[in-house]
Parts: C-alpha cells; structure tokens; sequence
C-alpha cells in the first residue's frame, strides 16, 4: 500500500519537471509517503489489543487518504500564488496610509478590493505561463530545443510549500481519536453522559455555530469551519437515543412505543429535527443532506425495519421540498408534501396492516405533520429565507444545467459542474496520468470537486478503486460495529461515524457528476480542507480505538432502559 502511495506521489513529483509551471519540490512527496507510515506504524503501536478488522479500517483509511495527499500535491503545485498573510498585511497599511482619515469601512473595502485585484493579475500571470510552458514542451518534443523554448522551461522556480503543520494535523487526529477511544477514559463518559455530550451537546453546538457565523460573515468568511464538529456529536445523539429505547424501536416491541409515548415522541421528534437545525446553523444543504441520509441509513441499519425508514425518509423529503420552495416547476410545493404525506401515512399503516390499537402508525402520522409544521414555520423566518437562496439555485440549476434563464451569472454558478463532467470525460477509461491532466481548470478542485479531478487523472477505472476501496471501508466498519453488539452504545456509535463518513462521500460524488445538486461538502479521506480532514480523522481513529479496546460491552451493560417502555 506505501509502495502504491509513493508510486503515485513520484508520478505527480516526475511529470511537474517537465509540465508544471513551478517545478515540485522532493520533500512533498518524501513527507506525504512518511506521513502515510507514521499513522500506520503508531496507529498499530496505539491499540490496546490486536484486532485484524480495526487493522484492516486503518489501512483502508490510510491507503485513502495517501492518494488523496497524491492529488492535492499535484493541485497545489500547478496552481497560481496568492498573496501570503504578510503581503496582504502589507497592502493593508498602504492602503490605510495613503486614505488616512476615510471612514473605517470605505477603508476595509478599499483593502479588499485591492486584494483581490492583485491575486487576479497573479491569476492571469499564472494561467499564461502555463500555456507558455507546456507549448513550449510540446515545441521541444517535436522539434528539440531552441532559444526560443529554453527560457520558459529552464527558468521556472520551485513551487513554494504549504505549511509542514497543516499536513502534521491529520496525522494528530488519527492517533489522538485513536489513543482518546482505545486508551481514556472519554469512552465511558460518553456512554454515561450521553444525553451533554450527544443530543444537548448537538444543540449548544448548532447554536454556537449560528453565533459564530453570523459574526464572521458566514460559512466565506471563517477562517476554520466548527460546523464540522456537529460530525463527532450528532452520531452520539443518534447512538444514544437508540440505546435508550432500543427495546422499544425493535420490531416485537413496537407497540410499546405508545404506552408512555411524550418523552420518546420528543426525542424522535429531535433526532428528526437535527439535521434541519444543523442546516440552519451552517447554512450548508450538503451537510443537511449527509447528516439526514446518514440517520435514516443508521435506523436501517438498527431495527431492520423499512418502517422507520419510511418515517424518517418521508421526513428528510418534506424538509427538503419545504427548503427548496418553488424551484420545483412541475407543480406546487404544498402539492408535493401533501401527496408525499398521503402514501407516507399509507405506507406506514399498511406496513403495520392499518390496525389501531397499539401501533405506532398513528402516532408517527401525527409527529410526521408536526415536524413538517415546524420545518415549514423555520422556512418562514427571514434569516431563513437568506440562507435558502443558494441551495434553490443549484436545484433550478442540476434541473438544467446549460438553460441560461437570461442570467448573466450563468458561468460562474454553473462553470464548477461544467469543468468537473468535461474532467470526468477527458479522462475516460485509463485516465491522463498522474500530473498529465487539466483538473486545474475546475475550481476548487482540491475539496469540493476532488472526485472529478482523480477521474480526469487515473480514469473511470482508477475512480472505481477509489469508490470500491471506500465501500470496503464501509463494510468493514459496520462489521467492526456487528462485532462489537448492535444494541451497545460502542456498536451504534461506530455505525453512526461509518454512515456518515458513507453519506457524505455519496453526496459528493453524486453532486460532482450532476446525479444531484451540487452541495459542496468534501470527498472523507481524500479532499482538503483542514477541518474537514482533522475531523474525519479523528472520526476514523475513534472506529479504530472502540474496536480495539480490550473490553468487550455486551447488549443492555450501557444504560438501563425504562421499565415501562419494555414489557
């Protein structure tokens, strides 16, 4: 796997001397490789016990994420400067200097404008010199050199590096997740503390998250992104609910659910709340979709029953046509809920033989209304309204992507997509090369479009690894999850953090090749993205430290249940 790893980053190292118009640095690739190997080699160190399906999560895990260093090594090193933090510090004080007295505010823009002009000029520079270099490669394979070709390809300069901790960072949260896991004792606190650390701990977090943003200038303006966080939360909140009523949530069990049903009706309600207050918070519909979808999959998952699945997928559906509002020009949002309400009531009687003397159907009916009453109401809030602005754009778009509608913006809202399919089929079956591709031409292709970018360099093919090592991932986790009981808090968690790391890797790569709007959200393991990436790490660490741990939890040793919700 290292070999495979450092084959990859050696492709990208060989093909910027000749292509690249900065010519790559060795030490990149020489730190990727050890990076890789020191996540293994103390990451195996770090288990308490040997557990070949944590080994084999790890690995997998690793594999992904060297490929993903091998991509963004070379994006970084065939894209145009930006102005550094000391050169934007510098042009500040000139601007302030030379209009002193204006008002703060007239000053700021000023700044920001001036900025931005400069990395447009560097832009352009940038992007000529790439067509100069590779003609002039071309002039010389054809014709050999020649003074004319000689100094655009002698005189390039070493691409500059990127910061040696942005790289440590990934590799601090895969053991400190691992070590905090397998080896702490945050384990039993959580299991213990569910209900701070899990459901209230999600909803002080989206609150926070609200705060921050709206005091930066939204998710554009963070220098970091604590929505992220909601990631290590949310799936405790889900685990823990589960947990707590597991007894009741089993198929046998199911009538029981309406003895005493306010509390649990209140936690449902929450757990199908979350992720529209999550989506409120970061103002992200991607991470709206990941963390729904993950949910409903974690319920399939646990009861093995398409009741819930029904419900909370009727749920997800109904918030998002809710969200979307009139994109939809077939026919009436109020149209589209009430028929999806309609065969959701159905449905969910039908699945119970439409009885109605102890049966959940009912009951789910009724929460099922309430939650989209409250969805409704939340679309209704002006912030909201703001915030809806852009998801209903990339619906009216991925519903046509080339239909122009007399906007003037139609490039610049549609180019991403655009630039990533036109990858996808430049790359076709065995793909351009490692460092041989134009993924530079899609932007941010490092996080949000990474997917195409690999597939215009390794090929339809070389994308089906990458997804079919993704999927082994997966496997493997929700058999780490079966191994270590599905009615335990350790079992559920580790579920929850695979489902998610599942969906939103679905999002992303279904939004990237247009089979749904495009949201934005990185690929797990492979974009960049600082906190993303330390995120999913410590995510990954955590599967791998609770399925090494030395103890083994069996079903009902976590919480005891209530006694009214189990005869």
């Amino acid at each position: 796997m290292i070999l495979i790893i450092a084959a990859a980053n050696a492709a990208v190292w060989f093909a910027g001397q000749d292509w690249f118009v900065q010519m790559p640095s060795l030490f990149v690739p020489l730190r990727n490789v050890a990076i890789v190997a020191l996540i293994l080699l103390i990451g195996h160190l770090l288990m308490p016990r040997r557990d070949p399906r944590a080994e084999l999560f790890l690995l997998i895990a690793t594999f992904l994420f060297g490929l993903g260093l091998a991509m963004q090594f070379r994006l970084g090193h065939d894209a145009p400067r930006q102005l550094s933090g000391g050169e934007i510090e510098l042009l500040a004080d000139t601007v302030r200097f030379r209009n002193r007295g204006d008002p703060e505010d007239s000053i700021v823009t000023k700044i920001r404008s001036t900025v931005r002009g400069y990395n447009a000029t560097l832009r352009r520079e940038f992007d000529q010199g790439r067509i100069d270099v590779r003609l002039a490669r071309s002039l010389e394979d054809e014709h050999g050199p020649s003074d004319t070709t000689s100094p655009f390809l002698q005189g390039r300069s070493t691409a500059p590096m990127d910061s040696i901790l942005f790289r440590i960072l990934p590799l601090l949260a895969a053991l400190g997740g691992l070590f905090l896991f397998a080896r702490s004792r945050l384990f039993p606190l959580l299991s213990s503390q569910w209900r701070a650390a899990g459901l209230y701990g999600s909803l002080a977090l989206c609150v926070f998250i609200f705060l921050y943003l709206g005091s930066v200038g939204g998710i554009r303006g963070s220098t970091v992104s604590p929505q992220e966080l909601l990631k290590l939360s949310v799936p405790i909140a889900w685990a823990s609910l589960l947990l707590r009523y597991r007894n009741v949530f089993r198929g046998k069990s199911l009538a029981t659910m309406t003895n005493r049903p306010l509390v649990l009706w209140l936690y449902v309600l929450g757990l199908l709340a979350l992720p529209l207050l999550v989506f409120v918070a970061v103002r992200d519909f991607g991470q709206f979709l990941a963390i729904g979808l993950a949910q409903i999959l974690l319920l399939a998952w646990f009861t093995r029953s398409p009741l819930y699945v029904l419900l909370f997928g009727s749920g997800l559906l109904i918030a998002s046509i809710i969200l979307l509002g009139d994109s939809f020009q077939f026919a009436s949002p109020v149209v589209l809920i009430f028929i999806l309400f309609a065969l959701t009531v159905l449905g969910l009687a039908g699945l119970e033989r439409f009885k109605t003397h102890q049966v959940l159907w009912p009951a789910a009916s009724v929460v099922l209304g309430g939650f989209g009453l409250f969805a409704w109401v939340a679309s209704l809030l002006p912030f909201v309204q703001k915030m809806l602005a852009t998801p209903r754009a990339r619906f009216m778009l991925w519903a046509d992507l080339f239909a122009r509608n007399n906007n003037p913006d139609w490039w610049d809202n549609s180019r991403q997509v655009i630039e990533s399919l036109y990858a996808i089929d430049a790359g076709g079956v065995l793909g351009q090369g490692f460092g041989a591709g134009s993924p530079f031409l899609i932007p941010k292709a490092g996080s949000d479009f990474i997917f195409a970018a690999f597939v215009e360099e390794v090929g339809l093919l070389g994308g089906i690894i990458l997804l079919a090592a993704f999927f082994g991932l997966l496997l493997i986790g929700l058999r780490i999850a079966t191994d270590q009981n599905r009615g335990s808090f350790a079992g559920l968690l580790i579920a929850g953090y695979v489902l998610l790391l599942g969906a939103q890797a679905f999002v992303h790569v279904a939004g990237t090749m247009n089979i749904m709007p495009m949201t934005g959200i990185t690929f797990p393991l492979v974009s960049s993205g600082m906190s993303s990436i330390v995120v999913t790490w410590l995510m990954v660490g955590g599967v791998v430290g609770m399925a090494s741990r030395r103890e083994k939890r069996l079903e009902g040793e976590d919480f005891v249940v209530r006694k009214d919700l189990t005869r």
